[in-house]
């Protein structure tokens, strides 16, 4: 394919920032993750910063983020699991704090103008990729779907009903939606306005090939329509498989940076939680204060009190 005429830098750029993954971390990646969901939570801390010794220098900044970011995840989901009175709690979160903070260190800056060269680049080698059709402009006038496309073929044979449909005005841009009975005339018109209407019926061929007609079909002429952009320019909602890869690349980091900062709240709130802020229980001090100040005002009851029977006792001994 032919180089674009426009300078090559935008390429370059975008191709240099996308550096390639090494395709040997997914199999770790995958144990990884498998050692988290079956609560072996211990097994995937010590598993991950394993891998982070000894792959330091080929791990991809992506790679080692995920890495810190399921041992900080497997710290946290076993302080969760243990009881509110356990004293380990604050160190398994201080912990994972500590793993979260540095996966957020380790994810690479968003590409800044990278994302418009690649928009640029990749549309414009789409673009030439795609062949022209100008043979065929009743049938690629406009971007439709294949139902669409294939009612446009089967109206352009000549017909009595397509002829009494060329002589109708072409239809608006935008349509709306008729509730009521169409007449016959306007099939083709229907065909070309709704996907949903129902296919012209059937021409048997005269005497005349349908293939080479001595005189070319009677088709409407195509309307301008304004190109549509391959890759929206973003918002809330889009699939991100329809977005180039530059804006692709983007959009992940973005996200997993906020998740990783919804989890450093998460974890923050439990600690404030385990410490007595605003947790229901009492602090293990808290609860060392409560059982000493019972102790001497008395709390504790008898469970047996000897001076009623030594009484009794006593009475019996001086009837004898």
């Amino acid at each position: 394919m032919s180089q674009p005429s426009s300078p090559a830098a935008p390429r370059t750029h975008s191709a240099r920032s996308l550096a390639p993954i090494d395709s040997s971390f997914t199999p770790l990646a995958r144990e990884i993750k498998s050692l988290y969901l079956t609560r072996f939570y211990k097994k995937c801390t010590a598993r991950a910063q394993t891998l982070l010794s000894e792959r330091n220098t080929l791990l991809h900044p992506t790679q080692r983020a995920y890495l810190l970011f399921y041992a900080g995840l497997s710290l946290d989901t076993h302080a969760r699991t243990l009881p509110r009175s356990s004293p380990s709690i604050s160190a398994f979160l201080d912990r994972a704090e500590d793993f979260y903070a540095q996966a957020e260190r380790a994810l690479p800056a968003p590409l800044r103008g990278a994302a418009a060269f690649s928009l640029y680049w990749i549309d414009e080698d789409a673009e030439q990729e795609q062949p022209e059709h100008h043979s065929e402009p009743a049938t690629h006038s406009e971007p439709a779907n294949h139902s669409e496309t294939a009612g446009r073929s089967r109206a352009s044979t000549p017909s009595k009903a397509s002829a009494a449909a060329d002589d109708e005005p072409d239809p608006p841009s935008t349509p709306a939606r008729k509730l009521r009975a169409i007449p016959n005339s306007h099939a083709r018109q229907l065909t070309s306005e709704s996907v949903h209407a129902p296919s012209p019926e059937p021409v048997v061929a005269d005497a005349f090939s349908p293939r080479a007609p001595d005189t070319p079909p009677a088709t409407p002429t195509p309307k301008a329509t304004k190109r549509r952009s391959r890759y929206p320019a973003g918002g809330a909602g889009m699939d991100l498989s329809a977005l180039a890869p530059a804006q692709r690349y983007n959009a992940h980091l973005n996200a997993f940076a906020g998740m990783l900062a919804g989890h450093v709240a998460g974890v923050r709130g439990m600690r404030r939680e385990v410490e007595g802020g605003e947790g229901r229980g009492m602090s293990f001090e808290e609860r060392l204060e409560r059982i000493r100040r019972g102790r001497e005002e008395g709390w504790r009851l008898e469970r047996f009190d000897p001076r009623q029977s030594r009484a009794v006792c006593l009475r019996a001994l001086a009837e004898l």
